[in-house]
């Protein structure tokens, strides 16, 4: 009987540690979470939190967060899909027509490259981000995974290759030649051509060397699985 009684106490007292841990994280939450918001008279967005705080003024054309009552900074939505642009610790804004990864605190993090009419996918974990209109990738954690070196790069297929290049350019019409990072049509009406080209694991790893004419003749290469 006595034997009862306490575990009966101890389950008792597992179950209450369990209510309160949640009324903890529930508060955090809320305390931690960040919403998107339009200023009316600039129509700019800005950040602010759930008593209605102003935490980042109102300075980005678009907010990536789905809607406005999606919590931002606490939680990753879209968790089972590739384009996710918002994640625990960064999300996807718009300012002067380019897209940063930024943190709470409104500090820019990563640029990430324009594609299908926004952020970039995250394809095996990975997106692709730009620096000095060099491509490179990070992954859910906001980590540099492949340091910005390229003058392109493609995103990683379900294999977990990408296809990279150097000294290639975007080519429309075919006489003109443009930087391949911030032609935001370029994959509706381009050509990248020139350069040479090899590819990439998804740790980096160049696996074919970057000798090649062209994306094809590059992916021909790959090794043998």
């Amino acid at each position: 009987m006595k034997l009862f009684s306490k575990l009966k106490f101890f389950k008792i007292h597992l179950l209450g540690l369990f209510l309160i841990s949640c009324t903890h994280e529930n508060q955090n939450h809320e305390t931690q979470a960040l919403y998107a918001y339009q200023d009316e008279q600039t129509e700019y967005y800005g950040l602010k939190n759930a008593a209605g705080k102003i935490i980042i003024p109102a300075q980005y054309e678009i907010v990536y967060s789905g809607d406005f009552n999606q919590a931002l900074f606490v939680d990753a939505p879209y968790s089972s899909r590739e384009n996710i642009y918002c994640l625990p610790t960064m999300i996807v804004v718009k300012k002067n027509s380019k897209m940063w990864w930024i943190d709470r605190a409104g500090k820019k993090l990563f640029e990430s490259f324009f594609f299908d009419n926004g952020p970039d996918y995250f394809k095996k974990g990975l997106s692709r981000i730009l620096k000095d209109n060099k491509f490179g990738f990070i992954n859910k954690q906001g980590k540099v995974v492949v340091e910005p070196l390229y003058d392109f790069a493609s995103p990683f297929d379900d294999a977990g290759f990408a296809c990279v290049c150097n000294g290639c350019w975007l080519s429309y019409p075919a006489s003109t030649k443009f930087s391949i990072a911030h032609r935001f049509a370029w994959d509706a009406y381009g050509d990248i051509v020139g350069g040479k080209w090899g590819v990439i694991s998804c740790t980096g790893q160049v696996v074919v060397p970057l000798v090649h004419s062209s994306f094809e003749d590059a992916q021909k290469h790959l090794p043998k699985a």
